[in-house]
């Protein structure tokens, strides 16, 4: 069947000419689509489609088409829709490029004095474009060679029409923009990317070398091919390293011509020919089992499913060396003294070698209260000073600086101050706590105890005094469990042998002691209130004796004295009665009779 075009030559504008420097169409998601509709996509016949189908928002794909590296996406799945968004996305750049020149209607004439032959450019009709017979498309040996088509309205290929590619042309670098549908005639072989914005029909038995993608409307086969033009990558560009101890890191820009297809790595070759490999579509990498002291430059290569690019241009030379250590660090000040308002207190906060970009900050405790924060800059240092908050209730207080080190470590810098009720700064440490002026001292106890003879703590008792272990008895104490451990064991003894009393504040509910006061010692090692009892006791006792020794003293002389009149009477009986006066009268207390 003929297929009549209404066919004109361009109007003043030159022709193109060749070697333009413009660049392919990115596909994005869709360029792994062999087919991508938006209504439905259907195959009359059994087309071959090597490539994913995808209709969206649609859900509909239906026929015997049989699909090889690729798969069916529809509706609501993400494939789909970004599939459908990066072709919307490529119909508007191909729409944007300027035209280098307007073409007749019919490509088969669109060359130079009506030949059928192109060299690389972007092709505008206000209205429609259409192929009656054929093609070429000369790449002049560069195979980044782009030819991008505009239709303001249709595109129509007459069957058995088709497209060559001459010169280091690639499919992957053609792309055609189509104002609503495009319609392949039966038998015809075409060549690159429709992006149609409303419908793609194929007919019986068409061959296409790219991709039928519909924003708006149908896909509609009947047993053609659709295979996704691959070719290899463009080259990389930008290529630099930095180096650094027996490496560099080595980072470049992807290339502008993918190929076709999705990018699957990077390899970077050293002037040293040591390589390193990067999955994906990173674009740094780290070459290792570099030599310290030696100049080194960096190509770059990229793969994708059609093979390998060719080699980017070398970086500059670089030479690794051994990098210094730098140890990060942080440091808090606090300027002020006690005594001083806290109203007046100010804190320095210093840093270097700190992570680029990581977050720093001051905080104020024991209500926590961020003092100052911020992100450390391309120096890695932070320099502050400022007046603490107020507001904050009196007491004691910490300030915490954090910052992290370059290999992610958290660095902290702490130190302690209080302040009363009045404002006044009670004490401020870099070392550990101060106390809470604002809590009230626990009481004064007093603790008792006793050495031996022998250096040996014998006793120890918070409730009352000891035994004397140099005295005979004394009651049994009892150990006040509230009182800390420490006060209640074996003292430490450094003091002389005899009973001891210790003055001590319990611990308060935090477990930190509060205090010792100096121990009250007697020279005997006992209170002063023993004193007058001990007095008494030892006193008592020898008054007694003494009473006792001369009662009995007195007793045995008077026996004595009777025993000796009684035996003067005996061996005197005769004695006158003057001389028994006389007796009687020395010794009164002893008369005869008494």
């Amino acid at each position: 069947m003929a297929l009549v075009l209404v066919m004109g030559f361009a109007s003043a504008s030159p022709a193109h000419a060749a070697g333009t420097s413009t660049g392919p169409i990115a596909l994005g998601d869709a360029a792994s689509f062999a087919v991508l509709g938006a209504t439905k996509v259907t195959d009359a016949g059994i087309s071959t489609l090597n490539g994913s189908v995808g209709v969206s928002p649609g859900t509909a794909i239906t026929g015997g088409m049989v699909i090889t590296n690729g798969g069916t996406h529809t509706g609501a799945e993400s494939a789909a829709q970004d599939a459908k968004v990066s072709a919307q996305a490529a119909y508007t750049a191909a729409l944007s490029r300027t035209s280098t020149q307007v073409v007749a209607a019919d490509l088969s004439i669109a060359g130079p004095a009506g030949s059928n032959t192109l060299a690389p450019g972007v092709y505008s009709s206000a209205s429609s474009l259409g192929l009656t017979d054929t093609l070429i498309l000369d790449g002049g040996g560069d195979p980044d060679a782009v030819f991008i088509f505009q239709a303001g309205s249709t595109l129509t290929t007459a069957s058995s029409s088709k497209i060559e590619l001459v010169n280091g042309a690639q499919a992957a670098n053609v792309f055609w923009q189509i104002g609503s549908s495009a319609t392949l005639g039966t038998s015809s072989k075409f060549v690159g990317t429709i992006v149609a914005d409303i419908s793609v029909t194929s007919t019986t038995a068409v061959e296409v070398d790219g991709r039928l993608l519909a924003l708006n409307g149908a896909v509609t086969m009947d047993g053609g091919k659709v295979t996704i033009p691959v070719t290899v990558p463009g080259v990389p560009t930008g290529v630099s390293a930095v180096a650094g101890n027996t490496e560099a890191v080595v980072s470049w820009t992807a290339p502008a011509n993918t190929g076709g297809s999705l990018i699957t790595g990077y390899t970077v070759t050293s002037s040293g020919g040591q390589t390193a490999t990067v999955s994906g579509t990173g674009t740094s990498v780290t070459v290792t089992g570099l030599t310290n002291g030696t100049a080194y430059t960096f190509t770059v290569t990229a793969t994708n499913v059609s093979g390998t690019s060719a080699a980017s241009d070398s970086s500059t030379a670089v030479t690794p060396a051994i990098t210094p250590a730098i140890t990060p660090t942080v440091s808090l000040v606090l300027n002020f003294l006690a005594g001083s308002n806290i109203g007046d207190a100010v804190t320095t906060v210093s840093a270097s070698n700190l992570k680029v970009g990581s977050d720093f900050s001051l905080v104020m405790r024991s209500t926590p209260v961020i003092v100052h924060s911020g992100v450390v800059g391309l120096t890695g240092a932070v320099n502050w000073r400022d007046n603490l908050p107020t507001g904050v209730p009196a007491g004691a207080h910490s300030l915490t600086l954090y910052g992290v080190a370059p290999d992610g470590a958290v660095l902290t810098a702490v130190a302690w101050f209080s302040y009363n009720a009045s404002g006044e700064i009670v004490e401020s440490s870099r070392i550990g706590p101060v106390a809470d002026p604002m809590l009230t001292p626990a009481p004064v106890r007093e603790v008792w105890g006793s050495s031996s003879a022998r250096s040996e703590t014998a006793e120890a008792s918070p409730i009352g005094p000891v035994r004397n272990p140099t005295l005979r008895s004394a009651p049994d104490p009892v150990l006040d469990p509230a009182l800390d451990s420490s006060l209640q064991g074996a003292a430490t003894n450094t003091e002389p042998f005899g009973a001891w009393v210790e003055a001590a504040v319990a611990r308060d509910p935090s477990g930190v002691g509060l205090g010792i006061y100096p121990r009250l010692l007697t020279l005997l090692g006992a209170p002063f209130w023993v004193y007058p009892g001990l007095l008494a006791l030892l006193t008592l006792p020898a008054l007694l004796g003494i009473r006792w020794w001369w009662l009995i003293a007195a007793r045995r002389r008077r026996k004595r004295e009777e025993e000796e009149l009684e035996e003067w009477y005996q061996l005197a009986p005769s004695a006158s009665t003057v001389d028994d006066d006389l007796y009687a009268a020395s010794r009164p207390e002893f008369t005869r009779g008494s």
